[in-house]
């Protein structure tokens, strides 16, 4: 077996009395090394039901990529393009979803499988909140809310419509907010 890089091959014939033609030669590049796999990446957590996956070239690529979401298998049925993002034509459901792609270089070999998971989530977190109760009259302008959402959630403070503030829920969904002097009647 040649080994990896240039060859010149030369060829002579010889005749039954032992003459020699002239050398023909023929040269070729043995290349077995594939490319580095593609570096893709996505916005994950992700509330759109058609995401958009991003691919930059791993380096030593030809710009010829096939990818396939969900499915590792890059033999069968995949896609074959020279773009570097990919948004699906249909709707995902939530969960998580991997597109896996890889680059091919000038001679066709095929890079590893570089790949991401997007986490699809269009389910609005449950919010609950623990104090005050609903109907409370309270005495003092200051109020301290507690209440449970979706872990690691942005919960958003209202007053009639207005944003007053937000807090992050916890690993556990816990939060709890203290509200600025609110002036008297009805928030």
């Amino acid at each position: 077996a040649l080994s990896e890089g240039a060859h010149s091959l030369f060829v002579q014939e010889r005749d039954a009395v032992g003459n020699f033609s002239a050398s023909g030669s023929f040269a070729i590049t043995i290349d077995t090394t594939p490319p580095n796999p593609p570096v893709v990446t996505g916005t994950t957590p992700n509330n759109s039901m058609t995401p958009t996956w991003n691919w930059i070239s791993g380096g030593n690529g030809s710009g010829n990529y096939r990818f396939k979401l969900d499915d590792a298998d890059l033999i069968t049925g995949v896609t074959e393009s020279t773009t570097a993002n990919f948004t699906p034509a249909v709707t995902l459901l939530d969960g998580a979803h991997a597109l896996f792609d890889q680059e091919r270089d000038a001679v066709g070999n095929w890079s590893a499988s570089g790949n991401f998971t997007i986490i699809v989530d269009t389910t609005p977190p449950q919010l609950d909140l623990l104090t005050p109760s609903n109907a409370d009259v309270i005495r003092v302008n200051t109020l301290a809310f507690t209440g449970t959402s979706e872990p690691n959630s942005r919960v958003d403070i209202l007053d009639a419509g207005s944003l007053l503030d937000f807090v992050m829920a916890d690993l556990q969904g816990a939060w709890q907010y203290t509200s600025p002097a609110l002036t008297e009647g009805v928030h």
